[in-house]
């Protein structure tokens, strides 16, 4: 797609990869960081994980994705957010979960940022195996992803991906000019 738009990619930088040199700015400089999102006990473990390879690190915070998500359920994780003080916010409740949800509360979390992270915490956590660093390269980890969690995976992918082509080729062809 990045190409059809004339768009040069360098490399793939995803979450998993960009996570391990923020951990190390976030400790040089003190940030705080509050991890939402993932199963019960996911985004604590993933936190514990980190804590262990970044010993300055300051996880103020974890929240599992599995909340009450009334207007009620949702200003409660927002006042814990904000009583946290984090600088930084991982929310990792899947896409595009995750960007509705900030969409409707970030302007009332006093994080200076926020990232939409994904399955981010299953990663750290290792309660989910990142693929093989050759199918990563190849652009396959989504085969990967598929094969581990069929169930959660298949519609985005054996749906998603065909779509994205199809509107790749067909539609964006209609919006792209040389």
């Amino acid at each position: 797609g990045a190409h059809r738009l004339g768009v040069a990619l360098r490399d793939n930088v995803n979450g998993t990869d960009l996570l391990p040199p923020l951990c190390e700015r976030a400790q040089a400089q003190q940030l705080r960081l509050f991890f939402l999102g993932g199963g019960p006990g996911i985004a604590a473990a993933a936190a514990q994980r980190l804590q262990k390879d970044y010993p300055q690190l300051a996880i103020v915070g974890c929240q599992d994705g599995y909340f009450d998500k009334t207007p009620a359920g949702n200003q409660q994780v927002v006042e814990a957010i904000n009583a946290s003080g984090a600088d930084l916010v991982l929310v990792g409740f899947g896409s595009p979960v995750q960007e509705r949800w900030l969409q409707d509360h970030r302007q009332h979390l006093n994080a200076r940022s926020v990232l939409a992270v994904g399955g981010l915490f299953d990663f750290f956590s290792g309660s989910v195996s990142r693929a093989p660093l050759w199918m990563r390269e190849l652009g396959m980890e989504w085969l990967w992803r598929l094969a581990q969690q069929p169930g959660d995976k298949w519609q985005r992918y054996l749906l998603g991906n065909p779509l994205y082509l199809f509107r790749l080729i067909f539609v964006g062809k209609e919006n792209h000019h040389d």
